[in-house]
């Protein structure tokens, strides 16, 4: 690196644009390592350690870290060590120096700064040898709720371990003023995940700090996000102790209060999602929670939730479609998908024009009261939750579910009828359902039903074809039918045939569209063959209904 630059580089990294260029050559000597880890390493190493000696030596840390510019540069850097660690020791013990300065002038101060905060959050990572899923992606999205990746083979330094539970304990004297700002906020939960990442929360200081944030959130987290939130967070790392006390001295006294709240339901999927979540816990959640409070509001996804832990747990999954069922009045002429899929329709409350449970609104205009609400199954509204739901229950055991999948065909009748059928199949969220419930994995489904979903969408199937989540229903749909539909299907898309490889390579792969614009009678002849085949073992082969 040229000497003049090398000077440079901390007033460049709080240069408006010059830190832009700084921190893409920062990321490209970063990929350029990922790709081949042997051409000019040495070379690649020593740039490496001059871009962190200038800034550690040479540099105010404290300055271009609160610079809004600047922080996005050590990000980058510090990444950038991540990957360059296990080639040399020395920029180990730079990061070692890097943190002591942090701690010694400015490690509160970052801890609740808007810039400064991303900085040690970045820190904490690298510390853990931690690394973002895509850490130099060009125009990524900038979340500190980015997939990570435990680096494996590489083993933590005795001094990163002492230093993250040093600070642990040093922000556990001030829980109060943390859970006061986002970003403290923020920067403690996820020390406490790298913690169980790194199977550091057995260490008794680590496991105090969990007790601790516990008791500071409780109270407030009703009422304040960041408190929901490191509840929230508490709960998917903690110890099976922490679990059971804030099950009975918390989510048990306060379970439909909790899932209601605009905060604290997220706290009530943390305790869910956990793997200490049993089959008791399970049974008295559905047996006890009101869903009709809960189907139309912010809280309805503690509903998929609850769908969720039915399968993973193995458990109450007909008494969870009973409750549904009954909850949501789906009886006589009502097509239970068209109302499930709607949950969560109305987002503000239980009521509104677009709720699946429109009636008449109680006294009083809280909209917490459900009682005697009638049910408006006049148009689909296709939201999260509901699909969410859906996708889960398809996935219980097929005798549980019998009148959901019976229903399927007049579903599709009224989506038509509404001219929905496209809107169903290139929705992200339906649009999984859809293939779940055509995977003939599952067996859910027989010829009849393939062949009346087939009817439903070959007028849409170009623009199908062309849109990412469509492309997906086809590839499934294509797998599940006869090869005389097989083909029909291809004939239709073959005009289209440069349009959809430009904007869905991968269907055309899938469903060999190539194949059979390049020789169609002997595609034919095969797919014919695999046919006799499959009449073959034809008795094998069992459809449920």
């Amino acid at each position: 690196m040229h000497k003049n630059t090398n000077l440079q580089i901390p007033s460049i990294c709080t240069h408006q644009t010059l830190s832009k260029y700084l921190e893409k050559l920062i990321g490209l000597l970063a990929l350029s390592l990922i790709e081949d880890d042997k051409e000019n390493l040495e070379e690649k190493l020593n740039l490496c350690r001059e871009l962190v000696s200038t800034l550690v030596f040479k540099g105010n840390v404290e300055v271009i870290s609160k610079n809004v510019f600047g922080s996005h540069v050590l990000q980058t850097l510090l990444q950038c060590i991540t990957v360059f660690q296990k080639y040399d020791d020395k920029l180990d013990e730079l990061l070692q120096l890097f943190a002591s300065i942090i701690e010694e002038r400015c490690l509160f101060e970052l801890l609740h700064h808007n810039s400064g905060s991303h900085v040690l959050r970045t820190l904490l990572k690298v510390m853990a040898n931690v690394v973002d899923s895509e850490p130099f992606v060009k125009n990524r999205k900038v979340s500190d709720e980015t997939d990570i990746i435990v680096l494996s083979g590489i083993q933590i330094s005795p001094w990163r371990k002492e230093k993250l539970l040093h600070w642990s304990q040093l922000w556990r004297k001030d829980l109060v003023g943390i859970l006061r700002t986002n970003q403290a906020c923020a920067t403690v939960c996820l020390l406490l995940k790298l913690f169980k990442h790194q199977n550091l929360l057995e260490d008794e200081g680590a496991e105090q700090l969990v007790q601790d944030l516990v008791d500071a959130t409780l109270e407030r987290c009703m009422y304040c996000k960041n408190s929901s939130f490191a509840l929230e967070t508490c709960i998917g790392v903690c110890g099976i102790a922490t679990y059971s006390k804030v099950h009975r001295d918390f989510i048990s006294p306060n379970l439909q209060a909790l899932s209601e709240n605009i905060f604290a339901n997220y706290a009530v999927q943390a305790f869910i999602q956990n793997t200490f979540f049993q089959e008791s816990h399970l049974r008295t959640f559905i047996e006890e929670l009101q869903f009709e409070r809960l189907f139309n509001t912010t809280s309805s996804s503690i509903i998929w939730r609850l769908a969720e832990a039915c399968v993973r747990v193995g458990a109450c999954e007909s008494l969870f479609v009973k409750k549904v069922f009954k909850t949501l009045a789906i009886e006589g002429g009502i097509n239970p998908w068209v109302v499930v899929i709607s949950t969560g329709a109305c987002r503000n409350g239980p009521f509104g024009a677009d709720s699946i449970l429109n009636g008449d609104k109680p006294e009083g205009s809280d909209g917490t009261n459900t009682e005697n609400a009638v049910l408006n199954e006049s148009r689909i509204l296709i939201k999260a939750a509901g699909c969410s739901i859906l996708l889960h229950m398809l996935k219980f055991p097929q005798k549980s579910i019998q009148p959901l999948l019976d229903s399927f065909r007049g579903f599709l009748r009224i989506a038509t009828e509404q001219s929905k059928i496209l809107d169903l199949a290139c929705d992200r969220h339906f649009s999984r359902v859809l293939q779940l419930l055509l995977d003939p994995k599952q067996g859910l489904v027989s010829e009849k039903i393939v062949k009346a979903v087939y009817d439903s969408y070959k007028d849409q199937f170009i623009q199908m074809a062309n849109n990412l989540n469509g492309g997906f229903v086809i590839s499934s749909l294509y797998t599940a039918c006869t090869p005389k539909l097989k083909i029909e299907m291809l004939e239709t898309l073959l005009p289209q045939y440069d349009a959809i490889c430009a904007r869905n390579r991968k269907l055309v792969s899938i469903i060999k569209l190539d194949e059979f614009k390049e020789n169609q009678k002997l595609f034919v002849k095969k797919i014919k063959k695999g046919q006799s085949i499959r009449e073959m073992f034809k008795d094998l082969i069992t459809f449920k209904f």
